[in-house]
């Protein structure tokens, strides 16, 4: 008899382990960073390089061609560099691929970084994901389900943490910000704009501007332009 689906204690057990634990948060640490930072990568080809979100939707897309270069070399490399390797290149590769993509002039860069960014992250995933299955022999799923929430959290926690982080870390390019060129005046109306309850104003009525301001403009204005500015409140700025 398989007994009861479901025992909570299993998952006491699972996190009671100092290697379980390890491997979860290395799992959901795994998901932030790589994962965390792709809703911004769209923006970031589409501001500062001018590409449609087509192309970048096909750059970003060579993602899948590192996950597919991983399915040739992982038999290959596995007895050379072993696990601890695969997780060690896996993590400098995926780190490095984001912090040069923040470096480049020029949008042919990201072919090669993304395909990077693919190898990089199976290489470090793999390990991962083929060590969750042996976290609890005798109840797999649900290891499996505990490794699988991790990544999810984790890729959900990321993507907020760089919503905060993005912006101030780019402040010189500024390439995820949408802003109105403003002054120090035209911020204090705005700011009294914002206050006004938003009645009757639909969605559809939002919209916001691109042009990257300079000049005064630049310093006048600290990225605080970030948010979307109902026409209601245009004519007070």
């Amino acid at each position: 008899h398989p007994g009861p689906l479901f025992k909570p204690g299993n998952y006491l057990t699972l996190t009671a382990r100092p290697a379980s634990r390890l491997l979860l948060l290395a799992t959901a640490a795994e998901g932030a960073v790589t994962t965390g930072a792709f809703p911004f990568l769209a923006p970031f080809l589409h501001q500062d390089f001018g590409l449609s979100y087509g192309a970048a939707g096909a750059l970003l897309g060579l993602f899948g061609v590192g996950a597919f270069l991983y399915t040739r070399v992982a038999t290959p490399l596995l007895p050379r560099m072993g696990e601890p390797g695969f997780i060690l290149v896996g993590g400098v590769m995926i780190v490095l691929s984001l912090v040069l993509a923040t470096l480049l002039r020029g949008w042919i860069g990201f072919i090669a970084l993304e395909t990077v960014l693919g190898l990089g992250y199976y290489l470090l995933h793999g390990v991962l994901q083929a060590r969750a299955t042996e976290l609890l022999p005798h109840a797999r799923s649900t290891a499996m389900a505990s490794f699988a929430f991790m990544l999810f959290l984790g890729q959900s926690v990321g993507a907020l943490v760089f919503a905060l982080v993005v912006p101030a870390s780019f402040q010189p390019r500024m390439p995820f910000c949408q802003i109105r060129p403003a002054t120090a005046n035209m911020l204090n109306q705005f700011d009294a704009c914002r206050r006004r309850p938003y009645a009757g104003i639909s969605f559809s009525a939002l919209s916001h501007t691109t042009r990257t301001p300079t000049g005064s403009d630049a310093s006048a204005l600290n990225c605080i332009g970030c948010v979307t500015v109902p026409r209601s409140c245009r004519s007070a700025t």
